[in-house]
């Protein structure tokens, strides 16, 4: 472990934000503190873009992508997103990173007629199906341990403190969470990107090599699923692809569990999301009426229902899920009932499916999904969160973000940090207290980014 220290200095504080923006701090000392930050980071990024041009994956089609730069906070200027560019080439791409030194650069997962006009008269052909996984949405326990609460008023940044809800400093209430993450945090995404594959392929029948796999730069993956067969896939088309991976919207019939009231002689067609699950006619099966005394209203409740299991089993989908984790078999007729009326009848076992699909889902952010017209970040550039860039995977297992995904330089590089941190980059361990401190430039860009620490 490498610990680094020196004495403290008497200048204000300066952290950057998740967009580039310069949280400002009181004095004069504050415009000194951007300027620094500001010349550090493009300086770096520069760099970055110089010696690793063809580390940049330009998309298929090309013209018909929308691009956008995001660029840096100055000591005179907000950060500005700027969009609706258009290439005609990756070396146009990487000769403009260079020369403006955007903090981050986007692609539309869209193709578009006109991918230069306003968003009206774009005219748009279609979309690649994109998924977002991230750690901070898995409520993982590590979460805690390595955040940082960070007060927006006078940069006071310290332990994330469950209950704190101002800054024991200045007596803000204007705190933000900033994270390192850790190998638990990439071992839980990664958990659940191999969950998200399995379902991919196996439900949706999606061809194994038509699914890149991406490192986001920051805390999560980005999974492409480029396939014709999804191309002109509406929104609610994929938010109801979104709806089945977070397992939102199961009802009791999914594994043969009907009300009672009109059930027979009734041909059954239902849609989850997207996927029709047809049960009486296409997967027919035997059928137990359950009648109730009707002088007993929450014994009829418990048994008004039928049951009639696929005839093809419960080998797919959730219908597969769900009896695996309630227990049932394809000949299990009489547990399944057991179970429906100890949970109380269908309403109370279809709101227990619902538990069921909120524990067993796929933590993907549906807003992603269904976006068409959103821009994502180019794989192969910088995270402006981080300073790591989005790397692909082409083997999830072994693939190690903060080694692989840390592609900036290692000169020297002096830095204040705002709190005692220790993180790992590159396999090499750094313990940094609240003093001037020599980094690698890697390590010293990647404080500063998580606005952590401010550039000297």
């Amino acid at each position: 472990m490498s610990n680094f220290h020196s004495e403290r200095p008497t200048s204000s504080r300066g952290i950057v934000e998740d967009d580039g923006k310069l949280v400002r701090a009181e004095g004069t000392a504050n415009h000194v503190t951007r300027s620094k930050n500001y010349e550090i980071l493009r300086r770096a990024f520069r760099e970055y873009y110089f010696n690793h041009g063809n580390s940049i994956e330009c998309p298929k089609e090309l013209r018909q992508r929308e691009f956008g730069f995001r660029h840096f906070a100055s000591e005179r200027e907000p950060p500005r997103m700027i969009r609706h560019l258009t290439f005609a080439s990756e070396g146009e791409i990487l000769a403009t990173a260079i020369r403006e030194v955007p903090c981050d650069i986007y692609c539309s997962n869209a193709y578009y007629r006109f991918p230069s006009y306003p968003m009206k008269e774009k005219e748009l052909l279609g979309a690649d199906l994109i998924f977002d996984i991230d750690a901070k949405d898995l409520n993982l326990s590590c979460r805690n341990s390595h955040s940082y609460l960070i007060c927006e008023n006078c940069l006071q940044a310290i332990k994330n403190r469950q209950g704190l809800d101002r800054c024991q400093l200045c007596n803000s209430q204007n705190l933000v969470v900033e994270s390192i993450p850790c190998n638990k945090c990439f071992d839980g995404t990664k958990n659940e990107v191999r969950r998200l594959l399995t379902v991919l392929i196996d439900d949706f029948g999606i061809d194994e090599r038509s699914i890149h796999t991406y490192f986001s730069g920051n805390e999560g993956f980005h999974l492409y699923v480029v396939d014709p067969n999804f191309l002109n896939l509406d929104a609610q088309g994929r938010s109801d692809i979104s709806g089945y991976l977070l397992g939102k919207g199961l009802i009791p019939e999914t594994i043969g569990v009907y009300r009672r009231i009109g059930i027979e002689n009734k041909k059954s067609t239902r849609t989850i999301h997207g996927t029709e699950h047809i049960f009486d006619d296409v997967l027919p099966g035997r059928d137990f009426h359950i009648m109730a005394p009707k002088s007993d209203e929450k014994r009829d409740e418990q048994m008004n229902y039928s049951i009639k299991l696929p005839k093809s089993g419960l080998k797919y989908g959730w219908q597969m899920r769900l009896s695996k984790r309630l227990g049932i078999k394809d000949s299990s007729e009489k547990r399944l009932i057991n179970i429906v009326q100890q949970k109380g009848g269908y309403y109370s076992f279809k709101i227990e499916l619902e538990k069921i699909g909120k524990e067993l889902g796929i933590n993907i952010d549906p807003q992603v999904t269904m976006d068409v017209h959103r821009v994502f970040r180019m794989p192969g550039t910088l995270n402006s969160k981080s300073g790591l860039a989005k790397t692909k995977c082409s083997d999830l297992e072994s693939f190690n973000p903060l080694y692989e995904a840390c592609l900036l330089g290692d000169s020297e590089t002096k830095v204040k940090a705002n709190a005692p941190i220790k993180f790992t980059l590159k396999d090499q361990e750094f313990q940094v207290d609240e003093k001037i401190a020599l980094l690698p430039a890697y390590a010293a860009i990647y404080l500063v980014c998580k606005r952590l620490a401010t550039a000297i």
